[in-house]
């Protein structure tokens, strides 16, 4: 009897951990990253939550990176201050995480610039 309560508490924990996740999930379209960009582009074109940025230089030149509540330009609303990722050739990639996540409405436009080159992803959650 004991054994049979202890699996089935090991079961019911088991279906909890794999449930609890997609309970708390909001709705709409979750992102992981967007894709590799290595430009500026419009990122997402509806609302939603802002996580964060990985950027990867060349090794050599800094990028200046501004992120706009916009679907479609670098106008409007900033949604993080602007960002200059400096480099070097050991330290080519960094991160700028969004704890709790910045609500957006319009979309995310990112705008780098920079004298070399530069990939980047964005990390969000779109479709709220």
């Amino acid at each position: 009897m004991i054994k049979q309560i202890k699996y089935w508490l090991f079961l019911f924990s088991a279906l909890l951990l794999i449930w609890l996740p997609s309970l708390h999930a909001e709705p709409g379209n979750f992102s992981y990253s967007s894709a590799e960009k290595t430009a500026s582009a419009a990122i997402a074109t509806s609302s939603g939550y802002l996580h964060g940025i990985v950027v990867i230089t060349d090794g050599t030149n800094s990028v200046t990176v501004d992120i706009y509540d916009n679907a479609s330009a670098a106008t409007g609303t900033k949604l993080i201050p602007q960002w200059v990722v400096t480099t070097s050739s050991s330290n080519r990639a960094q991160s700028f995480s969004i704890d709790p996540p910045r609500k957006f409405s319009n979309g995310i436009y990112v705008a780098v610039t920079t004298s070399g080159t530069v990939t980047y992803m964005v990390y969000y959650f779109e479709g709220l």
